[in-house]
């Protein structure tokens, strides 16, 4: 079936043509997700999440596009799910600072000083460890930082390798190096 057929079975309400559709294009998602993520190195949203978007802007490619505009589908699905998921990261960013914002006026008129308040040591020992497990994932490989945003999808070692293209033993060898890693750099 051409994309094009594909297309006119969605607008007709095939729901199974729209995962066919979304199948096709699981690579091309990825791929937008991952150059942002690891561009900007945004870990404020989940891959789960930026996926979520991108398939609600594939939809949204599908209702709004015109072949008369002298493009592709596949063009116009590109720059419409692009511009989703930026546009993801950009509210969520901008949500993490105005909520930042948000608390410490809170306190203000009180005198209270969240940030030099006596707080649980349990509280410091897992923010200090926080702190030395971003460190550590700074110094981790962008294929690194694939395997695990895959894995943490609860992908196989096989899907993985399928996706990165890369082998089976690799994916494995890797995953230890980085879980060996972790417990190194959080001594």
């Amino acid at each position: 079936m051409e994309e094009k057929e594909i297309l006119l079975e969605i607008l007709s309400g095939n729901d199974e043509a729209f995962e066919k559709l979304l199948e096709s294009y699981k690579r091309m998602i990825y791929k937008i997700i991952y150059s942002f993520r690891l561009d900007y190195g945004d870990y404020l949203i989940s891959v789960e999440d930026l996926y979520q978007e991108a398939c609600l802007a594939l939809n949204e490619a599908v209702n709004c596009y015109d072949e008369n505009k002298g493009t592709t589908f596949s063009t116009f699905a590109f720059l419409v799910i692009k511009r989703n998921v930026s546009k993801k990261i950009a509210s969520e960013r901008s949500l993490y600072i105005h909520e930042g914002f948000s608390i410490e006026r809170q306190y203000e008129d009180s005198g209270y000083n969240p940030a030099t308040a006596d707080l649980p040591l349990l509280y410091h020992d897992e923010m200090e460890q926080r702190r030395k497990l971003m460190d550590y994932f700074k110094t981790l490989s962008k294929e690194d930082l694939r395997i695990i945003d895959l894995k943490s999808l609860d992908m196989s070692y096989a899907e993985i390798a399928n996706c990165l293209q890369i082998s089976t033993k690799k994916v494995d060898n890797r995953l230890y190096a980085i879980k060996k890693g972790i417990k190194d750099y959080l001594r």
